[in-house]
């Protein structure tokens, strides 16, 4: 019987733990847990630039609001450290749909669905 409250006990307790995990990464800006880098890489300059969405390098790179932008080119870099708001996507890259109900989804959760 002890030993069925203590497993009890410890699956709660972890469940509680996981769920806190989860709600990290639900920050101001959207980073996966395990990575400080925004919106999975992605340059959000160049999509204002170029009409595409493609992949910064992690050479060229900014720190703002705790994440890390990767940017492709040194000009993106310069153009998004001027202005952030300007280039940084919309609700820290959440889920808008998520936001208008009071809660952070992550975009990348959607795809996968």
């Amino acid at each position: 019987m002890k030993s069925k409250f203590i497993r009890c006990w410890s699956l709660t307790g972890l469940l509680i733990f996981i769920m806190g995990i989860s709600n990290l990464s639900a920050g101001e800006i959207y980073k996966s847990f395990f990575s400080s880098v925004a919106i999975n890489g992605y340059d959000p300059v160049n999509y204002f630039t170029n009409g595409s969405a493609e992949k910064g390098s992690p050479d060229i790179k900014f720190k703002w609001k705790g994440a890390i932008w990767y940017f492709k080119t040194q000009q993106n870099k310069t153009l998004f450290k001027s202005d952030p708001k300007t280039y940084a996507p919309q609700y820290g890259g959440h889920c808008a749909n998520g936001m208008s109900e009071g809660h952070k989804v992550s975009w990348t959760k959607l795809l996968s669905q």
